[in-house]
């Protein structure tokens, strides 16, 4: 019976650590799961989507959204790379202030509270509007600084052509227009408005774009001129080879579902009407349009918006996270014991959990990698599910089956690819105090002989430098 195999894309980084594994200190594994950047990963990412932005005839500017990874590792690289930060608490906003940004580079976005909303006026960053109550507090606060500002819209649909949903941050279009209108705005810098959407169909999201659009016409009639428009983030890239592609979508109809799903879902779908997943989901989850090639083809889709955005002479902004992490970290878990679930199920344990790898890598579809200790010798294929170390009954690492070439043993790795955005430190905690996450950082990614420092050590040595 067919087990899906989803091979996952991997770049000169990883490959080159996943080939020299073996030969660093195995005592590095011995407590809890350990993830692995590479910096300079991030900073060609930054580069080649830097080289991609010219291609528009308007200005651009990209804020790293820290939140899809907690380390200063990447803030710092960010840095260097001489990109902007979005910062979503006031905890990240500390980051990026010690690693050397000012508030002129920063943006401030998400739920604030009382000292987000301080610290953020202090340091003058670009304050992301999210509610009227947000707004209250900031002109409370605001002393006399003058605050800038960017207002998000909630409901920027239209009224034809775009899927409607409800998002539960920024404010509504008719209060936008009553704030404007009744002068509250006094002594606030607008510059800008601004939309967050994980939307990934260039149509729609197209749409929404000129919906925003449509609203700068207010600003200029009440004499507001405005710099800037942000689209936002949500950017993503392909998580497998091309080459790959029409064999899993393929598999997908020969496989069991119940055969090969733990519990409800695979990849995170449930099975379809017709008894199988859809491919269409399949294929849009492991090879999305990368993220300069989404933003293209949203702006070609209305040559008008581009036009406006260039006659306005507005900034474009985006917020990439996700993207700018593509293959930038692996996660390494030893294997500490296997399992029979029932006749038909076995399960392999690993030293770390759904919270060290994030719940939602339950989800994720790329296949890990099974390094042997070189003192274990069962060599015949597994097949099974990989299950953590909590006492809790849905800790289970991936929703499907997962076929290994050879039997995974006590002392083998496991290595989870591209785990750098939202996977191994978003959601990591130390649940019934098992140990949580330990960053080590590759700092001569190419060399023969790896050099590694914990990320405390890596980020203490650029301070001292």
């Amino acid at each position: 019976m067919t087990i899906l195999k989803v091979k996952s894309k991997k770049n000169k980084f990883s490959s080159k650590l996943v080939s020299r594994l073996s030969l660093l200190d195995q005592s590095i594994f011995n407590s809890g799961p350990v993830q692995f950047y590479f910096p300079e990963a991030f900073k060609e990412n930054v580069e080649k989507l830097k080289e991609k932005l010219t291609e528009f005839d308007f200005n651009t500017e990209i804020y790293f959204a820290h939140k899809s990874n907690k380390s200063k590792v990447f803030v710092n690289e960010a840095l260097d790379s001489k990109i902007n930060i979005d910062v979503a608490s006031v905890n990240e906003l500390y980051n990026a202030l010690k690693i050397g940004y000012n508030g002129n580079q920063i943006e401030c976005t998400g739920i604030k509270n009382e000292e987000f909303i301080k610290e953020s006026i202090k340091n003058n960053c670009l304050i992301v509007i999210d509610s009227i109550s947000e707004l209250n507090l900031i002109k409370k606060l605001k002393s006399n600084n003058e605050v800038r500002l960017l207002i998000r819209i909630s409901n920027i649909f239209p009224e034809k052509g775009a899927y409607k949903r409800v998002s539960r941050f920024g404010i509504l279009k008719e209060d936008f227009i009553n704030l404007i209108e009744n002068n509250e705005l006094k002594n606030l810098k607008i510059e800008g408005l601004h939309i967050h959407y994980d939307e990934y169909v260039p149509e729609n999201k197209s749409r929404m774009i000129s919906e925003l659009l449509s609203l700068y016409k207010i600003l200029y009639k009440n004499n507001i001129f405005p710099s800037k428009i942000n689209i936002g983030g949500g950017y993503r890239y392909p998580i497998v080879d091309e080459s790959e592609v029409d064999n899993i979508v393929d598999d997908i109809e020969k496989i069991s579902f119940s055969n090969v799903a733990y519990a409800k879902t695979i990849m995170g779908f449930e099975i379809g009407r017709n008894g199988n997943l859809s491919k269409t989901q399949v294929r849009d989850k492991i090879y999305p349009q990368n993220s300069f090639k989404f933003l293209k083809d949203t702006i070609d889709f209305n040559k008008e918006n581009e036009k406006l955005i260039e006659d306005l002479n507005l900034k474009l902004l985006i917020e990439p996270g996700y993207a700018l992490l593509d293959n930038c970290g692996v996660m390494v878990m030893r294997v500490i014991g296997a399992k029979k679930l029932d006749a038909n199920k076995n399960g392999i344990i690993v030293d770390g959990n759904m919270y060290n790898l994030s719940s939602q890598m339950k989800k994720w579809v790329t296949d890990p990698e099974l390094i042997k200790n070189k003192n274990n010798n069962l060599n015949e294929s597994f097949e099974g599910y990989i299950l953590g170390n909590l006492c809790k009954e849905d800790d289970i690492l991936i929703d499907r089956k997962i076929k290994f070439e050879k039997t995974p043993e006590i002392g083998d790795l496991i290595i989870f690819h591209n785990t750098a955005g939202y996977a191994g430190s978003f959601e990591d905690t130390n649940a019934i105090l098992q140990p949580t996450v330990k960053n080590y950082v590759i700092t001569n990614s190419m060399s023969d002989e790896l050099k590694l420092k914990s990320e405390e050590k890596y980020m203490e040595d650029i301070n001292d430098n």
